[in-house]
């Protein structure tokens, strides 16, 4: 026999009602709930006491039913059973009042059975013949400790959540068993509110003469008699299905007590979220000494949260100073997805690699992102150079070459060439296209980069119009060097350059005889010839003749010749005579000598001179008579 029952103390007890319950005949365990197959027709008959409501006979149909404890009347706690179903014919005597179940269990159950929620109680029944006459039914709707659905509203944002849950649980049993023959009481729940419930526990409560042969789902716990199942989450409209094998040990009336226990929940959706930020450098990795770079420091939130008060700090070694900086004290927030831009500029003051380095942190706790850049600084080493003549005269070409050599690790930049040319030089050709400035006599190139390692080459070719010392100035300047001047000189000077020629004019004369001497001065130089004078040596086998020359002294066998000026590329010319005193192969030798100058031009040739005589020939000649 079951009886479902609550209860608030252990202290007041409960009357057991006896009921009849049909079995399903569609249940193959039939045969283990009442112990041997039993007719259909068969009769339970009821011993009933004086005052007693008879109980009708009622088949074996093994009907399903459904539960449903009834209000208990005050009269009936008095009242004694007298007659429980009996089988067979053996009348079965009961005794006056049914033991509350509790009474029998152990202490530890008891104070663990009064522990059950409080919104579980034991509704009275009208009288056993009323309950008899009824199909026994229970619906156990248990909820929090509200006793009533509860329905709660929170608020996040603009989330807003409701909870309203409702368990009900439903008892299968068999109409009776037989002592120490084994039965299976199943109890259902099932969720009929409209939102999940979590942390459900069912309890359910066995009398002490009530074995337990096996659970499914398995107990949490089992103390005593009492089981705890902790039921996986319900979600709306889901079931769970709690089976108990269980034995009777006597002959004796089980009450099994269930209950259902869920916590109070009102669940709010509150979005936690967490700002994530990552931070990196931009900017160049070498730079030259001298020159003002740029650098960039992004801050991203990559996270979902808001990051605030977000604080950053970069570290500029010694030899990169720091000049600017876009953003002062920390950034107020930065949102999910979005990013902040921090920029920097600084100026490079010494060579060597170094690192820059920022740290950024927010005040969530977190610890801080560190970022750093690599940066190499360069001291750049344009060479420059220029080649050209030292020397050169007057009208003379003069080929000059200037070299822009990058042997540096870097690059060099917008380089400007300016060559100045001297009014004693005037430039004919160039090597490369240059914005040509005639008014200030400069020239002009630039190129956009010279490469680590280059050379840059600018030749041109000019005549030195002017004597003296021509001096081009050239002047080199680029992004990353200073400016850097270098002059070039070149002498341009004249020079007479004389070049002298003696010739016999009258070729081979007699002895006594005049030989015409013709002397041509050419000056081939870049400058007059001044004070020119030729002196002509003649030896004794010759004699200077007289000469009304007034520019041709006669002193015995010497004769000089003077000439204020020859111009660059004039010639003068003076002819002089001597006699032949000898015969015989005689040499004329002229000696020119310009003033200022060591050198001394040799010029020479020869006269002829013989002797004329008479040719004698005599010999006697005998008469040839021709012969006949």
């Amino acid at each position: 026999m079951l009886k479902h029952c609550c209860w608030k103390s252990t202290a007041v007890p409960v009357v057991a009602l006896a009921c009849l319950i049909s079995l399903p005949n569609t249940l193959d365990a039939q045969n283990d709930f009442i112990g041997q197959k039993q007719s259909v027709n068969r009769v339970i008959q009821l011993q009933p006491q004086a005052g007693a409501t008879v109980v009708k006979p009622q088949p074996n149909t093994a009907s399903r039913i459904k539960r449903k404890t009834l209000p208990i009347a005050a009269a009936s706690v008095q009242q004694s059973l007298e007659a429980i179903p009996q089988v067979g014919s053996e009348p079965i005597r009961v005794p006056q009042v049914l033991q509350s179940p509790i009474a029998a269990t152990a202490p530890k159950v008891t104070k663990r059975l009064a522990r059950l929620p409080d919104a579980i109680v034991a509704k009275p029944v009208d009288s056993p013949a009323e309950t008899a006459e009824k199909v026994v039914s229970k619906k156990l709707d248990v909820l929090p400790a509200a006793s009533a659905p509860v329905k709660a509203t929170a608020k996040s944002g603009n989330i807003v959540s409701k909870a309203q849950s409702l368990i009900k649980t439903e008892i299968f049993s068999p109409k009776f068993v037989n002592v120490n023959k084994p039965a299976v009481v199943k109890i259902q729940l099932s969720n009929l509110g409209d939102t999940p419930v979590d942390q459900v526990e069912f309890l359910a409560a066995l009398p002490a003469h009530v074995k337990l042969v096996s659970a499914s789902p398995k107990p949490a716990s089992v103390e005593g008699q009492v089981l705890r199942f902790a039921l996986d989450r319900f979600g709306a409209g889901d079931q769970r299905e709690v089976s108990l094998d269980v034995i009777p040990t006597e002959r004796s009336s089980m009450d099994i007590v269930t209950s259902v226990r869920t916590e109070n929940q009102q669940k709010v959706l509150i979005a936690v979220r967490e700002p994530l930020l990552e931070t990196v450098i931009n900017g160049p990795v070498q730079a030259n000494i001298g020159e003002k770079v740029e650098h960039e420091l992004v801050i991203a939130n990559t996270g979902d949260g808001v990051a605030t008060q977000v604080e950053f700090d970069t570290l500029f070694p010694a030899s990169l100073v720091k000049l600017t900086c876009s953003h002062e004290g920390p950034i107020v927030q930065i949102e999910p997805g979005k990013s902040a831009k921090i920029t920097y500029e600084s100026q490079a003051i010494g060579a060597g690699p170094i690192q820059l380095k920022s740290s950024v942190r927010n005040d969530d706790g977190a610890q801080p992102k560190l970022a750093s850049l690599d940066l190499a600084i360069f001291e750049p080493t344009l060479q420059i150079s220029a080649i050209g003549p030292k020397v050169n005269f007057v009208d003379r070409n003069g080929i000059y070459t200037l070299s822009l050599e990058n042997s540096g690790k870097v690059d060099v930049t917008n380089v400007d060439v300016a060559l100045a040319v001297p009014e004693g030089m005037k430039v004919t050709t160039i090597s490369r296209e240059a914005n040509v400035d005639a008014d200030q006599g400069i020239l002009r190139w630039k190129f956009d980069k010279i490469a680590s390692g280059s050379v840059e080459q600018i030749q041109l070719m000019a005549i030195a119009e002017k004597e003296g010392d021509q001096v081009c100035s050239i002047v080199v300047d680029s992004h990353e060097t200073a400016e850097k001047q270098i002059k070039l000189a070149t002498r341009v000077t004249t020079r007479a350059n004389l070049s002298v020629q003696v010739k016999n004019e009258s070729g081979p004369v007699q002895v006594g005889g005049k030989a015409l001497f013709v002397v041509e001065l050419a000056n081939n130089g870049s400058r007059n010839a001044s004070d020119v004078s030729v002196e002509v040596a003649l030896p004794e086998s010759l004699k200077a003749s007289d000469s009304n020359s007034q520019k041709l002294n006669v002193e015995g066998n010497k004769i000089t010749f003077s000439e204020p000026q020859i111009a660059p590329g004039g010639k003068v010319t003076f002819r002089f005579s001597a006699i032949g005193q000898t015969s015989g192969e005689h040499i004329v030798r002229t000696v020119t000598q310009v003033e200022g100058s060591e050198r001394r031009v040799i010029a020479e040739d020869t006269a002829y001179v013989y002797e004329i005589s008479e040719a004698r020939v005599s010999e006697s000649l005998t008469p040839n008579v021709p012969m006949r």
